[in-house]
């Protein structure tokens, strides 16, 4: 079988949407150059990311709530350099 070790996204993208429009897998190991297991799995990882975008608003909320501990995080992380600092200062 061939295999081609690295496939570019818009290459995977059109493998996938020949897929779903019915071209038989064969065909498109053949030309893309790509394993049968490889096909399955980028076949799979495809389906979970369009299920994902679907679900949208759930993702959008919890990546807003990783950006506001982040935020949390470096302001906590600013305050300890300082505090840091005035410390080394007052020892000195």
């Amino acid at each position: 079988m061939p295999k081609r070790l690295n496939v570019d996204i818009d290459t995977q993208m059109q493998c996938m949407m020949e897929y779903f429009q019915g071209a038989k897998v064969a065909e498109l190991l053949r030309r893309y150059g790509i394993s049968q297991s490889h096909f399955y799995r980028l076949r799979d990882r495809f389906l979970e990311g369009a299920k994902a975008g679907l679900v949208g608003g759930t993702d959008k909320s919890a990546q807003q709530a990783q950006q506001s501990r982040i935020a949390d995080l470096e302001r906590a992380l600013g305050r300890v350099t300082v505090e840091n600092q005035i410390l080394k200062k007052t020892l000195r």
